[in-house]
């Protein structure tokens, strides 16, 4: 049985906002990082980090869509199989791979 993909939207200006947000938050509270190398770092470095962030959130993205997929077939295959299990329980986390 074939799927139809629904295309996504991409990330939104405030959601770019919002990220950048959390990373300054967090980055002003990381006072212990020498501001020297910190500078080094960023100029020798800067565009593989920047590159190592858009792989994380894009890894966590993917997951959480994978989560949510997994979720919606254990819903579908509920759905159809109890008339062939009358009288039976299923577990439907025993389903999950």
């Amino acid at each position: 049985m074939e799927k139809t993909m629904t295309p996504f939207k991409k990330m939104t200006g405030p959601q770019v906002d919002k990220w950048l947000d959390l990373l300054r938050a967090r980055l002003r509270k990381a006072k212990s990082i020498p501001s020297d190398v910190v500078q080094e770092v960023l100029e020798q470095e800067g565009c593989e980090m920047m590159d190592e962030f858009e792989v994380n959130l894009r890894r966590r993205v993917e997951a959480r869509i994978n989560r949510d997929s997994a979720f919606i077939l254990v819903v579908e295959f509920s759905l159809i199989v109890p008339e062939r299990y009358s009288g039976r329980t299923l577990n439907p986390t025993s389903l999950m791979v």
